[in-house]
């Protein structure tokens, strides 16, 4: 938008849990955690878990800029759900001819 740019700077971290590390497939699942700084505007943090197929997440945007006094200091909520598809394990090939 124009001459408009946006930086952030932040960083999250993730902790995994291994049910049963001792069996051929144990089952992983991950906590996540983070916090980034977009400069001069405003912090987002974020907490969330993932499975093997399924993931979900929080994320609360609170704004510090002079933007906060036109919408009443409100900030912004946001939720984010995420389901995997496996569709098997064989990749298929294609083959097309070079031109």
């Amino acid at each position: 938008q124009n001459q408009h740019r946006q930086y952030n700077i932040g960083t999250y971290f993730t902790y995994t849990f291994i049910s049963d590390p001792y069996s051929r497939q144990p089952k992983t699942y991950n906590i996540q955690a983070g916090i980034w700084k977009r400069i001069n505007d405003a912090y987002t943090f974020m907490l969330g878990g993932s499975g093997r197929n399924m993931a979900v997440g929080l994320s609360y945007d609170m704004n510090t800029s002079s933007m906060r006094f036109h919408n009443l200091g409100k900030s912004a909520y946001e939720i984010s759900l995420k389901y995997k598809i496996d569709k098997g394990k064989d990749m298929r090939r294609f083959s097309t001819p070079l031109m």
